[in-house]
């Protein structure tokens, strides 16, 4: 069976919405707070919505009906499902310091009590047998950001190839660089084929084009330097949890030297197993525009 399922449980204050978001950015259909009887349905929902990874959050708000989580995930495990139980813990001091300074109330907590640390003590005994069973106990007392995001990255990558997905995009400089570019590859200096009168009026994905640029001594080395440099940098914002990158290569009119080398770069990246993607933003402008020239 294809279908995985992911749970979070835990401490109320531990960051179990915040995985939820991340398992979100991962691809899965992400639902919080869903009643532990509810995850056989889950489960047929998902075949017929065509979700083949789910996520949900699972917790003391489910109250009295806890009691038939551990049940369910036995039955769930008979069907072959792939499920994997996270329990997000952490000190009772910093939970009581984050509740403070959220200001939030704790799902335990009613008025007359003896206040919030009673309300941790308690569901401290109510989530015990969930904290044996967990298939990853993550500890988030001395977390910084993206400290959670990178545990369920490295607990959760081997199984659904998470990185960020780019978006490589040729642009022209005379139409304004993209405001959403994270990289930006000048490419103005490359010999220009607009003043080749048998290459100008094709564009950067002809293959007398891609010739022409490629003989020119500085594309190698400089494309050698942009694929460390975009390599390295695609590392990072996995690591950091990027969810989006998008790599902007800009020339003059973004008709013949960026289109040949984004689309080089689309081709090293997809073989390289990223999620890539690739836009030619001004080609047909400029096409266009030297037509009405002409």
């Amino acid at each position: 069976m294809n279908f995985r399922l992911v749970i979070v449980t835990g401490m109320s204050g531990a960051g179990k919405s915040t995985a939820l978001h991340i398992l979100e950015d991962m691809g899965y259909y992400a639902i919080d707070n869903l009643p532990p009887r509810m995850l056989r349905t889950l489960l047929d929902v998902s075949k017929s919505s065509r979700h083949s990874r789910v996520a949900t959050g699972i917790d003391s708000r489910a109250g009295r009906d806890l009691l038939f989580l551990r049940p369910e995930l036995i039955r769930l495990k008979d069907l072959g499902v792939r499920i994997t139980l996270i329990f997000l813990d952490s000190s009772d001091e910093v939970l009581l310091r984050r509740f403070k300074e959220t200001r939030r109330t704790h799902p335990l907590y009613f008025p007359g009590t003896d206040g919030v640390s009673k309300a941790i003590f308690a569901e401290r005994n109510m989530l015990a047998d969930l904290r044996e069973i967990a298939d990853c106990l993550i500890d988030t007392t001395d977390f910084r950001t993206g400290d959670l995001r990178n545990a369920i990255i490295s607990l959760l990558n081997p199984v659904v190839g998470f990185g960020p997905r780019v978006l490589i995009e040729s642009f022209g400089f005379k139409y304004g660089v993209p405001a959403d570019a994270d990289l930006m590859f000048d490419v103005r200096f490359l010999a220009n084929p607009y003043y080749v009168p048998e290459l100008s009026r094709l564009d950067g994905t002809a293959p007398a084009v891609r010739q022409f640029i490629a003989q020119d001594p500085n594309t190698s080395p400089f494309y050698q330097k942009v694929q460390d440099l975009v390599g390295m940098a695609l590392d990072q914002y996995t690591r950091e949890g990027k969810a989006y990158v998008t790599i902007a290569i800009g020339c003059t009119g973004g008709r013949h030297r960026s289109v040949s080398l984004a689309m080089d770069l689309f081709e090293y990246l997809k073989e390289k197993k990223w999620k890539v993607v690739l836009r030619h933003r001004d080609l047909a402008r400029d096409l266009k525009l030297n037509e009405r020239r002409k």
